[in-house]
């Protein structure tokens, strides 16, 4: 069971922003100086520096082995009600804010409540859900369907599946998919058939009535 902060950041048009190398989030319950995020060489979700957990900030976490800023439930729950970010843009020195059309790039944002602390996240709803075939079984090269249950149905769901061959090597799929009234929703993916699989992890997500996202996550690790 996990507490977590993600800031999803990617950009769009670099025409708009090709000058930004990196964005620093500060706000509550992160370090005093932030979370620096650079912009990754292919393109996508930008990765906080240093990390080891992607774009991920783990506030707290009864995972084996899982990083995490080690707070307490109380620290947690003494976070604001609706939390304010602020996004500010670097060049590539880290130290000069990057400027569009003679402004500096600064954004806030507020979330519509704070992280969970563990007994929340303990008490929480999460979404079920079963696999054709097995998650430790699927090496691609055919369909694999996920059939969820329990799902927000205010909220569009989100699907994943990754399949590493190696550390360059591998596939991976995501879908979001509007549930039913009844809050069921299912995707079918098909990866590419991979030779040798290494490590296979998904999952589905959903989110709370605060919009603060639920994942249910499955991996498996294949021994060398």
């Amino acid at each position: 069971m996990s507490s977590s902060l993600q800031f999803e950041i990617q950009d769009m048009n670099t025409g708009n922003s090709g000058n930004v190398a990196s964005v620093v989030v500060t706000g509550p319950g992160l370090p005093a100086g932030g979370l620096r995020h650079l912009r990754p060489l292919t393109g996508g979700a930008w990765p906080i520096d240093g990390s080891s957990t992607f774009n991920y900030y783990y506030l707290t976490s009864n995972c084996n082995g899982l990083p995490n800023a080690g707070l307490s439930d109380s620290a947690i729950a003494a976070l604001p009600a609706t939390p304010e970010y602020t996004f500010t843009a670097y060049e590539s020195d880290g130290t000069t804010v990057a400027k569009f059309s003679g402004f500096d790039i600064v954004y806030k944002h507020s979330f519509h409540g704070r992280p969970m602390t563990l007994a929340e996240a303990a008490a929480a709803s999460y979404p079920a859900f079963t696999t054709t075939p097995a998650l430790a079984s699927y090496s691609g090269g055919s369909d694999f369907a996920i059939n969820a249950t329990g799902l927000n149905p205010g909220f569009a769901a989100q699907f994943f599946v990754n399949l590493m061959a190696g550390p360059s090597g591998g596939a991976q799929d995501q879908a979001d998919v509007a549930p039913s009234a009844a809050g069921t929703a299912s995707k079918t993916f098909n990866l590419p058939v991979q030779g040798s699989v290494l490590y296979r992890n998904m999952f589905v997500s959903t989110y709370d009535s605060n919009w603060r996202e639920i994942v249910l996550r499955d991996n498996t690790t294949t021994a060398e």
